[in-house]
C-alpha cells in the first residue's frame, strides 16, 4: 500500500475558509460526495472549524425559532395618531441635524 504524499493530502484537505463555506452550504443544501468527504477530513483535523460548525448550527436554530415566532404574530399596525407622532419625531430629528 502506497502512502499518500503531502501534496495529495493537502489537495484533499480544504483550508478553513473553504470548510466554513461548505459548512454553510451543508446547512442550506446538499453537498456533493467529494465536498462531504473533504469537509469531514478537514473537521477531523481542525478544531476551530468544528467549533464554527457547532456555532453556525446553533445560530441557524435560533434564527429559525425567531422566524417562526415572528410569523405567528399578527402584523403591527399604527393608528393615524401614532403615525403623525412618529413623523413629528422624525421631522424634529431631521431639523436638529440641519442646525
Amino acid at each position: 500500500m502506497k502512502l499518500m504524499n503531502f501534496t495529495t493530502f493537502k489537495k484533499i484537505l480544504y483550508d478553513c475558509q473553504r470548510a466554513q463555506r461548505l459548512t454553510i452550504k451543508k446547512q442550506e443544501s446538499k453537498l456533493t460526495l467529494s465536498e462531504y468527504i473533504r469537509l469531514r477530513i478537514h473537521l477531523h483535523y481542525c478544531g476551530v472549524c468544528r467549533k464554527f460548525q457547532q456555532f453556525s448550527a446553533l445560530l441557524n436554530q435560533v434564527f429559525a425559532g425567531a422566524r417562526h415566532e415572528l410569523e405567528e404574530r399578527p402584523p403591527v399596525t399604527l393608528t393615524n395618531e401614532e403615525k403623525k407622532e412618529l413623523q413629528r419625531q422624525v421631522d424634529e430629528l431631521t431639523e436638529d441635524l440641519k442646525n
